[in-house]
């Protein structure tokens, strides 16, 4: 069961890894430091979960990021701490591109997190035609058997119309 929980939250947190590179680049686009955006996130995030809306790992490491930053932790550190929550190639790729265009500047970040929610939207396009190949393979069993009883209803009333049994 443990196994199982571990396996939706990263299938979660991959579906949800373009919508959360969307919304940070949107951000940061709109003049907020990396430190704001991931606060307005959280924020964001528990007017939803106070509403009613559903739990989303992406934004509750995004709510532990940011209390590691309100408690003095540094921000490479928060977002370090943050990809290895997350424990997903892109989320460490996501926190690379952010902690380097800390120490170079931040004049590339808007176009390397363009290209990487580019990239994110085309890994999120591939996920979902897997899985609809998926739920394609898992249907073909009870197809088959749909099948088989539609054979029976036609073939039975035939053979004993033929003078069967």
């Amino acid at each position: 069961d443990v196994h199982k929980q571990y396996m939706g939250r990263n299938r979660q947190l991959l579906l949800e890894y373009s919508e959360f590179v969307s919304k940070l680049q949107l951000l940061i686009g709109a003049g907020l430091s990396i430190r704001n955006a991931f606060i307005r996130l959280a924020v964001d995030y528990q007017k939803r979960r106070a509403a009613g809306g559903k739990k989303r790992f992406v934004y509750e490491e995004v709510m532990m990021t940011v209390r590691k930053l309100e408690n003095g932790t540094s921000e490479e550190e928060a977002y370090d701490y943050f990809a290895k929550r997350c424990n997903l190639g892109c989320y460490r790729k996501l926190v690379s591109i952010i902690i380097q265009n800390q120490k170079k500047g931040m004049e590339g970040l808007k176009e390397s997190l363009s290209t990487e929610r580019r990239n994110a939207f085309d890994e999120r396009k591939q996920e979902a035609t897997r899985l609809g190949e998926e739920a394609g393979t898992k249907l073909l069993l009870p197809m088959m058997m749909m099948m088989g009883v539609v054979l029976m209803i036609i073939v039975v009333p035939a053979y004993f119309s033929f003078g069967g049994i």
